[in-house]
């Protein structure tokens, strides 16, 4: 019995690991392997792993290291604050357990390593160790781009603490970025990951209205605090402080930027996962509360995270369990099929399973014409040629089969583009209940 993934997300790593051991992914042949990574620490780790463990357990061991970083860095943030050992560890069961925090922390993603990078900034930055801040500050942007910002907001306060730019800061700094930089350069050619810039241009989101941004920020913003329920009281505590609010600047202009490009990740998307990197500075501002509410409140918080974190394990194995069926019915369809060049928009479970020779990612991810294809004509017209850049896209690529989730193809109309360029769909099956993944078989116009 291996571990299973509840998001799709979690093998395209899984997959682009084994890649490099193979020398390539045969799967994708017009993508590097690190095509569609956003994490390349946690890729990095997932491709030593993978030598050593089987797939799957590789990749919830990269999971767990980074958890258990994480948990450390929380005890030494209560340690520092003068906690006692029992606030101490129930700062710890909080932040473990608030929320969908605990499944985030298994998720097969980076989201355990962004945790454990924030959360020793800021242990860092409390002890007001400079190498180590420079270090974070440095590794941080390679976890998820965006907790770029978190560390130029840290790096500021310690200039404006100190008085001036202390060379052990830039050195760790400088140290920690270098190998990723060369690492996003060798295997990439640019430096920073594409997986940002080939959503922007496919979900076309920048056309939106500030009022309909600001409502989908708002709201999930609001979902995401109230479903931390005493953890939140930790802005409280944040707000008191000056490090604490340089840090709440930063989540502002975060959230900020990520509302001009892909405003909808805001709302809801996997469980608030794009919000989960904030968790720990909400954890340091319950230690930063007042004396005589400090105690209560981090009390509270635990017991919440304990209630919440049996709810997950009681119900999530049971939603794994879903989507490892509903997968492998597609990869059975997909086989008996005898399909060898798929469009699919999900790219990795299958290329994982081996369902296919060959994927064609109509979002681009892994394939570099796709991703031009809407940067020049999906992203700037808001979505109005998406329709033009699929058509492309297939006529490029000439799949034999298409893989496509019925409430992605209702809104964002593929299968439609392609009837309308005189493409036939043969419906193959559709698999799952409410939401089916529908499997067409295709052939194209003139055939």
């Amino acid at each position: 019995m291996r571990p299973a993934f509840l998001y799709d997300d979690a093998y395209i790593t899984l997959a682009s690991a084994r890649a490099v051991w193979h020398g390539g992914d045969p799967h994708f042949p017009h993508a590097g392997v690190v095509d569609g990574i956003t994490s390349p620490v946690h890729f990095s780790l997932v491709t030593v792993l993978v030598a050593l463990l089987p797939a799957e357990w590789a990749l919830l061991a990269s999971c767990l290291i980074g958890a258990a970083a994480y948990a450390a860095g929380l005890w030494m943030l209560g340690h520092h604050e003068n906690l006692s050992r029992l606030e101490s560890a129930a700062l710890v069961i909080a932040g473990c357990g608030a929320g969908m925090i605990s499944q985030h922390l298994v998720n097969g993603l980076e989201t355990s390593w962004a945790l454990a990078g924030v959360t020793w900034l800021l242990v860092c930055a409390r002890r007001g160790w400079a190498v180590g801040i420079g270090v974070c500050c440095g590794t941080l942007p390679f976890i998820r781009p965006e907790l770029g910002i978190l560390a130029v907001a840290v790096t500021a306060h310690r200039i404006h603490q100190a008085r001036r730019i202390e060379s052990p800061l830039v050195a760790g700094g400088v140290v920690a970025a270098i190998p990723w930089l060369a690492l996003m350069l060798w295997t990439t050619g640019g430096l920073v990951p594409t997986s940002l810039m080939v959503k922007r241009d496919w979900y076309a989101e920048t056309c939106w209205t500030w009022s309909r941004r600001a409502a989908v920020v708002g709201t999930g913003g609001g979902l995401w605090l109230r479903s931390n329920a005493f953890v939140s009281l930790g802005l409280i505590g944040l707000l008191r402080d000056r490090l604490g609010r340089f840090a709440v600047l930063a989540v502002v202009l975060t959230l900020f930027i990520w509302s001009l490009s892909v405003p909808d990740v805001l709302h809801a998307y996997q469980r608030h996962r794009y919000y989960a990197p904030f968790l720990p500075l909400l954890i340091a501002g319950l230690a930063l509360l007042p004396l005589a509410v400090r105690q209560y409140a981090i009390l509270l918080a635990a017991l919440a995270a304990v209630v919440t974190t049996t709810a997950v394990v009681r119900l999530e194995p049971a939603a794994i369990a879903r989507a490892s069926d509903l997968r492998a019915s597609v990869v059975r369809a997909l086989r008996d099929s005898g399909s060898s060049r798929v469009l699919v928009h999900d790219i990795g479970y299958m290329p994982f399973d081996d369902a296919a020779p060959v994927f064609i990612d109509m979002v681009g991810l892994k394939d570099r014409r796709a991703a031009r294809a809407h940067h020049e004509l999906t992203g700037p017209t808001c979505g109005a040629r998406r329709a033009d850049a699929l058509r492309a896209v297939a006529l490029d690529e000439r799949p034999d089969a298409l893989v496509i989730w019925q409430p992605w193809d209702d809104y964002f109309g593929v299968s439609k583009a392609l009837l309308e360029a005189g493409w036939r769909l043969r419906r193959l099956g559709a698999y799952g209940t409410t939401e089916p993944v529908v499997v067409y078989a295709l052939q194209s116009p003139g055939k």
